[in-house]
């Protein structure tokens, strides 16, 4: 078990918050979108009026509407308007297709949705089978058909300011990643967004005058934990991008000398593989952040001597809104560590009884503490299941070390048993990264007759290079247990991954099974 120290914060609420900042920064930046800078006050002024436009739609406390929206400043906006209301925002990835948004709307009973002019076709697609859903406003574009245009609302009214919200109340509805199944809805209060950023910002070393580039997805509790809410405690600038480029980001990261860059460890991988990083001026970045998925070990070394930064390995999970562990970025992580538990924070490494486990000894990662979720929507067995004797059960296979430092293995679910021993995918993974062709890498579990199940590999090469797949099995022998090594190597165009960078091992099972057939 580790318990880091108490920390000391001021419980608010999100519009509470942005106006207290507001009043106190005014017209430094917040967030620059599109080649224009908004300011903190600009944003509470804007966000006040959405809120009194969707409080004359019938949106009041309670309600939910769902935010399905690219980055930029609508969903920023949208965020801070709803919270204004009491109302909850149902956070949906942009790339959902009409099924899955369907699912997601039904679940959380969303009364309304805010979309863009780009997607709306999706929404009209299951709008039908709705009935609960009775608001559809739409940015970006011409709205129709009883839809009502973002950027009308609340035109000529008097921005609201919050009232009657309180910081334990419901602020958004954030689905799980759906890696291994169906995506849950975790409801998660204004206490546990603010209080993890009010912990985190100054455990990570985030300062007021820092540049945060945010080219993650803003639906996603990685990017609204370091782009969003630690920025809005700080208060510091946040530069949106609208999607991922390596390009984009290193050209973004010059002109606008961003001190710090988050990123799945796609992103750094892709980063370090372009050839516009030669003339890039990176000068600027303080240090690197990576979360989503735990960052192989070879591809840190990689990224700190290219771009002269440390990388800190953090690690969160939805349930807990966002971060559990963390270190400052001047501190040097233990290889393979994702830092300690986050100050206020109890983890602890269990066995199936729930039972300690010994320093270095894998078991389930366990946490407590005021960011952990109120439970799962509709889904009381579920949080039942999951939060025992007042700890989260995440899940996450790991380890605890003497000092108090985390290491995560892998899924619960993920973890390979052939022939009676445990193989974590991640070790394969991180083995796979040394090879100098492989961009990529995804390990899975399949049949197997005899030993149950054993490991398969999946790797995407960089470009312009070239691989067999028996070569790339030859770089693993030596360096793992004959019983770790993978029956077969194939390589792929692209891993499947959802959109927080995270391998959806689901579709390479599927695939695995479908070349069976």
């Amino acid at each position: 078990m580790w318990r880091s120290m108490e920390p000391t914060c001021l419980p608010m609420t999100l519009a509470a918050r942005l106006a207290a900042q507001a009043d106190r920064l005014g017209g430094r930046c917040f967030f620059h979108h599109g080649g224009v800078d908004h300011s903190y006050a600009a944003v509470a002024e804007r966000a006040g009026r959405v809120a009194a436009g969707l409080q004359a739609l019938g949106v009041s406390k309670g309600d939910r509407v769902a935010t399905y929206l690219p980055n930029g400043l609508p969903l920023v906006e949208s965020y801070f308007a709803l919270a204004t209301l009491g109302a909850g925002a149902v956070l949906l990835n942009p790339q959902l297709t009409p099924r899955e948004i369907g699912y997601i709307l039904e679940d959380s009973g969303a009364k309304g949705i805010i979309t863009h002019a780009s997607l709306l076709p999706n929404v009209r697609a299951v709008q039908g089978t709705l009935p609960a859903l009775r608001t559809v406003v739409v940015a970006g574009g011409a709205a129709g058909d009883g839809a009502v245009a973002f950027e009308a609302l609340g035109n000529g009214m008097r921005p609201l300011r919050e009232h009657g919200v309180n910081p334990e109340d419901e602020a958004w509805l954030a689905y799980t990643s759906g890696t291994t199944g169906k995506p849950k809805g975790a409801i998660l209060t204004h206490l546990n967004l603010l209080w993890t950023a009010d912990v985190s910002a100054p455990t990570v070393g985030f300062h007021a005058d820092d540049v945060i580039l945010c080219p993650i997805p803003l639906f996603h509790l990685f990017a609204l934990g370091a782009c969003f809410l630690e920025i809005l405690t700080v208060g510091a600038t946040t530069v949106i991008h609208d999607r991922f480029s390596p390009e984009g980001v290193l050209q973004a990261i010059g002109q606008h000398k961003v001190t710090i860059f988050p990123g799945v460890p796609t992103m750094y991988a892709y980063l370090l593989n372009s050839p516009a990083l030669a003339t890039a001026d990176t000068t600027s970045l303080r240090f690197g952040i990576t979360g989503g998925a735990i960052m192989p070990q070879k591809l840190i070394e990689q990224t700190e001597a290219s771009l002269k930064i440390q990388v800190i390995n953090m690690y969160g999970i939805t349930e807990t809104a966002s971060w559990v562990a963390c270190v400052h970025h001047t501190v040097r992580q233990p290889f393979g560590s994702v830092g300690k538990a986050m100050p206020g924070l109890t983890v602890r490494v269990v066995d199936r009884d729930d039972r300690d486990m010994p320093v270095g000894q894998i078991g389930e990662i366990i946490v407590s503490g005021p960011n952990v979720m109120r439970g799962y929507n509709n889904l009381p067995q579920a949080t039942a299941e999951a939060m025992r004797s007042g700890f989260y059960h995440t899940g996450d296979l790991g380890t605890l070390d003497a000092d108090g430092f985390v290491y995560v293995l892998d899924r619960l679910k993920d973890m390979i048993i052939s022939g009676g021993y445990n193989i974590y995918p991640k070790e394969i993974e991180d083995v796979l990264y040394t090879h100098p062709a492989v961009l990529e890498a995804a390990v899975i579990g399949v049949p197997h007759e005899a030993k149950g199940e054993v490991p398969r590999a999946y790797v995407v090469l960089k470009e312009g290079a070239a691989a067999a797949p028996d070569e790339i099995l030859a770089c693993l022998r030596g360096q793992l247990a004959a019983y770790k090594l993978p029956a077969s190597v194939e390589v792929i165009a692209a891993i499947p991954k959802t959109g927080s960078g995270k391998i959806r091992r689901v579709e390479l099972r599927d695939r695995a099974a479908a070349k069976e057939e």
